[in-house]
């Protein structure tokens, strides 16, 4: 197995480029084309077409983007995958699929609120490669994102060509879990998973148990390469069994078009926003904010250390409605869920500080722009979290779980505005440094690269 921190050492040079003639072609896919994950596979998407990669990003066929023409995503590169399967097996296996979801469902039905989603390995009927849509070639890349409900393992994984190299970049840490997308800080998936807390019924020969045994068989004999974008990840996806057999692991942080999260003057922003220009304010969010891994709960107890900073107020985004606390704390706007970016960037703009109340995490996008618009974060240490806040650099880090600590890192901000407002600046100068999409991309580009140079000397 080798190790390589992508970033930190790996150069894109012509000569990298040359030790193969043979360009790349590859075909990146992603279960889903909304949310963080799918928005880090579309910008890698964009930033490798333009810089010349051969590349594409492939969905399920029977996904439905939201707000988007099919002939838009075509012209963007992206497209749906169309199993190759005859008559007789797309009868079969689709009644042998559609009685799987029905037992899967009920096992996992009543989960606890807030839990994670809890997702199979068997995503689809039947996937095997190459599909319908592409006629295999020498100089294939497959580079998957995030897959939960788009493949089978089973069927994907043992139809590769022997030697068939598959990049694998890690936006949660079902890959190498018995189905959980984070582990809420279970350690069964070391071992074999079984005795899944996150399901309603667990047993030590649980589904948790008997999926990470398909995974890890289905992945014995792959050309596998594993991407992580924090290194926290990379800790602990070389933990899993599951991973046993990986060939590589690479730690290739996301990256942001500087161009698109411009900063916008704070006094501006905040009088489109209509808000007070001497306000302290704060922003928080989420895609969902009533996930407990997300942490608004222990968020609104460590509000309680704030109720009495005058003229402070917040801001939160995201769908969902936050827990209701009995002490006093900052008034708090909803600002719905946000999607275009101009509009993110006002918020974050206007604010003192972003917070970021997770307890277990990646590298949350949220926390990355926010750097980018030159806000510092104050968050929990927990996960990839500390690789974008760096304590009285780019923000302030409280003990993982510890509501009280985290509303101290929260009035010291309140408190001390110019230091605040000189951990921004840094905030954006690291943005600009170690997140640019262009190092994203390239650090891609050589990876491939060095793939297919591998596969001739092997040859």
């Amino acid at each position: 197995m080798y190790d390589a921190e992508s970033n930190n050492g790996l150069s894109l040079d012509k000569g990298v480029l040359a030790v193969n003639e043979r360009r790349p072609r590859v075909h990146l896919m992603s279960g889903l084309l909304e949310g963080g994950a799918a928005n880090g596979a579309k910008r890698l998407l964009a930033n490798l077409r333009e810089q010349g990669v051969d590349a594409r990003l492939h969905y399920p066929p029977k996904y439905k983007p939201k707000g988007v023409s099919t002939m838009e995503l075509d012209d963007a590169g992206i497209e749906p995958l169309h199993w190759r399967l005859n008559p007789l097996e797309r009868l079969t296996k689709g009644i042998g699929y559609r009685i799987h979801r029905e037992r899967f469902k009920r096992q996992v039905r009543n989960q606890r609120a807030g839990m994670e989603i809890f997702t199979s390995p068997m995503g689809a009927p039947c996937t095997r490669w190459p599909p319908a849509t592409i006629q295999r070639q020498h100089g294939d890349i497959i580079h998957l994102h995030w897959v939960a409900r788009f493949i089978d393992y089973e069927s994907f994984f043992r139809s590769l060509p022997k030697g068939q190299p598959v990049v694998w970049t890690l936006h949660d840490m079902n890959p190498f879990t018995g189905g959980c997308h984070f582990t809420d800080g279970c350690e069964q998936f070391t071992t074999a998973c079984g005795n899944c807390p996150q399901l309603p019924h667990p047993r030590p020969d649980d589904i948790s148990h008997r999926h990470f045994g398909i995974k890890r068989d289905a992945l014995r004999d792959v050309n596998l390469h594993i991407v992580t974008v924090s290194r926290w990840m990379q800790q602990q996806a070389k933990r899993s069994a599951i991973f046993d057999h990986v060939r590589s692991y690479h730690r290739i942080a996301y990256g942001l078009a500087p161009e698109r999260f411009e900063v916008v003057d704070r006094s501006a922003a905040r009088r489109e926003l209509g808000i007070d220009p001497d306000a302290f304010v704060f922003s928080f969010g989420a895609a969902d904010v009533r996930n407990r891994r997300k942490g608004f709960g222990l968020l609104m107890q460590s509000l309680q250390q704030i109720g009495d900073v005058p003229n402070a107020m917040g801001l939160v985004f995201g769908h969902g409605e936050l827990p209701a606390v009995e002490h006093p704390i900052p008034p708090i706007r909803s600002m719905g869920y946000v999607t275009d970016v101009k509009r993110m960037m006002l918020i974050y703009s206007a604010c003192d500080v972003s917070i970021l109340p997770s307890t277990q995490d990646n590298l949350p996008f949220t926390g990355l722009e926010s750097l980018a618009s030159g806000t510092p974060v104050v968050a929990f240490d927990a996960g990839g979290v500390p690789d974008l806040v760096r304590p009285h650099q780019t923000g302030l880090l409280a003990p993982n779980f510890d509501a009280v600590a985290l509303g101290k890192q929260i009035r010291y901000m309140a408190e001390h505005r110019d230091e605040a407002a000189a951990m921004g600046r840094m905030a954006r100068e690291v943005a600009l440094a170690e997140y640019s999409h262009q190092r994203e991309a390239k650090e891609y580009a050589q990876l491939y690269a060095t793939l297919l140079a591998e596969g001739d000397a092997a040859d």
